[in-house]
């Protein structure tokens, strides 16, 4: 999931065996994507929060950009 900050891109990303994929996912945005479409930072999480309808809370995944 993709969330705007202002002008800035940050990434969650839902996996459960995560230990190095947030350095790899980074590696291969800066390889692909141009400076301005890359995420600020990317957070691995094991599941995202939800709203009462079962969607993502994207909201509360912005409240966690630290």
């Amino acid at each position: 999931v993709a969330v705007l900050v202002g002008s800035e891109v940050h990434s969650h990303v839902l996996a459960q065996n995560h230990q190095g994929l947030a350095p790899a996912l980074a590696s291969h945005c800066t390889r692909l994507l141009p400076a301005f479409a890359r995420p600020r930072t990317i957070k691995v999480h094991d599941a995202f929060p939800r709203l009462a309808s079962g969607k993502v809370d994207r909201l509360a995944l912005a409240r966690q950009i630290g």
